[in-house]
C-alpha cells in the first residue's frame, strides 16, 4: 500500500514538473513556428515579436492556444505596405498553426487590440499604382493638421501642378482620403468649384481584409498615419 502511495506521489511530482517545464519550453517553440509561418505566408514581412498564450502549455501540442500577440513590420496587403502592425487577441481558443483561420476568429476575442502604422512612404508607393484619368504623378504629404495630395493635370495641351488638401477618415469599414480644396498652379479655386473637382480625387485604402474588424480611430502625424481597429458592431 505504501509502495502504491509512493508511486502515486512520484507520478504527481513528475506530472507537475512536466507541466512546469512545458510552460517554459512549449510557448517559445510555438512562437517560433508562428513567426516562421507568417513570414513565409507574407514575403518581406518581419515578425519582430510574437507571444502565444496557453495554460496549461501542454495544449499547444494539439495546436490549441488561448491568445496571441505579435508585431509585424513591412506587412503588405493589397499593394499597400504597412510599416507596423500590432495585434493582441486574448480570450479566444484557436489553432495557432492555422494562422488565417485565427484571423477570422479575432472578433471572438475577449480582449482585442489591433493597430497599424502607415508611413508617408507607404502611401506614396500605393499611389504609384493608383490610376485616375487626367491626374498624373500623384504623391501625398502628411502633417498633423491634414494631408496634401499633389500631382499634375493636363489641360489644353499643358501640364499644371495641382494640390488637393484633405483628411483621412474611418468610414464604410475602411480608411478614406476625403478631399477638401484644390489649388491649381498656386491659385486657390472658388470653394464650390474646388469641392466639385475634388470629389473624384478621393481614394480608399484597402484595409478591410479581416472579417468582423474595421478601422475605428485615426491619428495623423507628420510623415505617418496611425490606425486603431475595433470589432464591427453587431447589426
Amino acid at each position: 500500500m505504501r509502495k502504491l502511495a509512493r508511486y502515486g506521489y512520484n507520478l504527481v511530482i513528475v506530472l507537475l514538473l512536466a507541466v512546469i517545464i512545458g510552460q517554459f519550453v512549449l510557448p517559445p517553440a510555438a512562437e517560433k513556428a508562428s513567426r516562421t509561418f507568417f513570414e513565409k505566408a507574407f514575403p518581406g514581412a518581419v515578425v519582430s515579436d510574437a507571444k502565444i498564450h496557453a495554460f496549461p502549455a501542454v495544449k499547444l501540442l494539439t495546436g490549441s492556444a488561448d491568445g496571441i500577440e505579435f508585431e509585424v513590420s513591412d506587412f503588405k496587403v493589397n499593394n499597400l505596405n504597412v510599416s507596423s502592425l500590432k495585434v493582441k487577441a486574448l480570450g479566444l481558443i484557436w489553432d495557432y498553426r492555422q494562422l488565417f483561420e485565427g484571423f477570422n476568429k479575432f472578433p471572438e476575442a475577449e480582449t482585442l487590440n489591433i493597430t497599424a502604422l502607415l508611413s508617408e512612404k507607404d502611401l506614396n508607393r500605393y499611389l504609384d499604382t493608383w490610376v485616375i484619368n487626367g491626374f498624373n504623378n500623384p504623391s501625398i504629404d502628411l502633417e498633423a493638421s491634414g494631408a496634401l495630395l499633389k500631382g499634375e493635370v493636363q489641360l489644353l495641351g499643358r501640364k499644371f501642378p495641382i494640390q488637393v488638401s484633405g483628411k483621412f477618415e474611418a468610414m464604410e469599414g475602411s480608411v478614406w482620403f476625403q478631399p477638401d480644396e484644390i489649388i491649381l498652379e498656386e491659385q486657390q479655386l472658388k470653394a464650390d468649384f474646388s469641392r466639385e473637382l475634388a470629389r473624384g480625387l478621393g481614394f480608399k485604402l484597402p484595409l478591410n481584409v479581416l472579417p468582423g474588424i474595421e478601422p475605428a480611430a485615426l491619428a495623423l502625424a507628420k510623415d505617418n498615419l496611425g490606425i486603431q481597429f475595433q470589432k464591427k458592431p453587431n447589426p
